[in-house]
């Protein structure tokens, strides 16, 4: 049989492997694999972003099912560039993986001089609302904190919060209110709250490019992903949910999806400031909810991300940020149609910094999340915007 025609048999077997043996069913790939080569697929994956197939079999603890450690079979080298299994190689080793004996040995003698750019892992893919975690599988992927409620990742821009295991045991008491808004209470389980640590990583969350992810404990070790949110703001109660007298820090968080997705009153506005005005709006230092209504919070967080997104492309002024090329077509507004990237985080949308938010065409936009550079591509769109940024201040 040609080695071509076996390979995409034996990933097709693995596929089939995976749905028997496992909770993860890969049926984007099997798809793929009904229409296209084998090798062809694996190839275009690998210089991709895309890895929740991996992520999600690390999950399973059954890395071994994965289409980057067929890559490593003995059998398929010829079928493969050094560069290509380098890279297959270094997202298991990032994953822990142990490698059999065999392909142990073969790494000692044969590394990729030049190996092509590795890629982090798409969390995104796999942050989906209503899915199931151990939680400790979060940790082997993600790292941060074990234990506790507030878990800030030293690998990716985001923060992790937990709620509903034995909370009221300590005083803690999160929930939904009638607005919208999750009431998170901070960590501290004896005398008063600080702003320190975790308390703080939230609170200076938007500042700081990072996300929030919300879970929620359904069973002892497992959890189910709530959803990205944004903190609006907290408010400082004198008791704690068992009566103790002490500062205790409630954090009002916001779904992401309610910013992108909501009208602004007055955003007609906004469109018809100067793009010092429209910085200047992005660039509101909130109270942090002292001194206003929950309402005028959420409102106030919706207009700043609204000004973001439009500080950026009116200082893209119809030209990509990255490629430096004519924005693709006009859209039904008339205006050149740009998309908003945050540079910082993971994910596109909510209020941020205005220097870390580019206007790109659409072809760069998905370059910086799957392309096989995406990371590096992603680092010269910021110093393009930083020395932009430069200019603009120098007037």
């Amino acid at each position: 049989m040609d080695l071509s025609l076996k390979f995409h048999k034996a990933l097709l077997d693995t596929c089939q492997k995976t749905r028997r043996e496992t909770t993860y069913n890969p049926s984007g790939l099997s798809q793929r694999l009904a229409s296209e080569n084998g090798v062809v697929v694996a190839k275009t994956l690998l210089r991709g972003k895309d890895q929740s197939g991996l992520a999600r079999l690390l999950l399973e603890g059954r890395l071994d099912l994965s289409m980057e450690a067929l890559m490593l079979d003995k059998e398929y080298k010829d079928l493969f560039t050094d560069e290509e299994r380098d890279i297959a190689r270094q997202r298991l080793i990032e994953c822990k993986y142990t490698f059999p004996a065999e392909a142990e040995m073969e790494m000692e003698e044969n590394v990729a001089e030049n190996p092509i750019e590795s890629t982090p892992i798409d969390v995104t893919s796999i942050f989906v609302p209503g899915a199931e975690f151990r939680r400790l599988d979060l940790h082997t992927l993600f790292a941060g904190q074990s234990y506790g409620r507030i878990s800030t990742s030293s690998r990716f821009p985001f923060i992790m919060l937990f709620t509903g295991e034995r909370g009221e045991e300590y005083g803690y008491k999160d929930g939904w209110n009638e607005e919208g808004i999750f009431l998170y209470t901070g960590e501290g389980q004896e005398g008063d709250m600080q702003f320190i640590k975790g308390n703080k990583a939230i609170i200076e969350h938007v500042d700081d490019g990072k996300d929030v992810h919300l879970f929620e404990y359904i069973r002892t070790g497992h959890v189910r992903y709530i959803g990205q949110m944004i903190c609006i703001g907290y408010k400082v109660r004198d008791k704690d949910n068992k009566g103790q007298d002490r500062k205790v820090i409630v954090f009002e968080l916001m779904p992401i999806e309610v910013v992108n997705n909501s009208e602004i009153v007055g955003a007609t506005e906004l469109s018809d400031l100067s793009l010092e005005e429209l910085k200047n709006k992005a660039l509101v230092i909130t109270n942090h909810g002292q001194g206003t209504t929950l309402k005028e919070r959420i409102v106030q967080y919706r207009e700043r991300s609204r000004a973001v997104k439009l500080y950026a492309l009116k200082r893209a002024n119809g030209v990509c940020e990255a490629c430096g090329n004519e924005a693709p077509f006009i859209n039904t507004k008339g205006e050149p149609f740009l998309e908003v990237h945050h540079t910082r985080r993971l994910s596109d949308g909510g209020p941020d910094h205005p220097e870390w938010v580019a206007a790109i065409c659409p072809n760069c936009h998905r370059r910086t999340h799957y392309g096989y550079d995406a990371v590096s591509y992603n680092d010269k769109i910021i110093k393009k915007i930083i020395e932009t940024e430069l200019r603009i201040g120098a007037k």
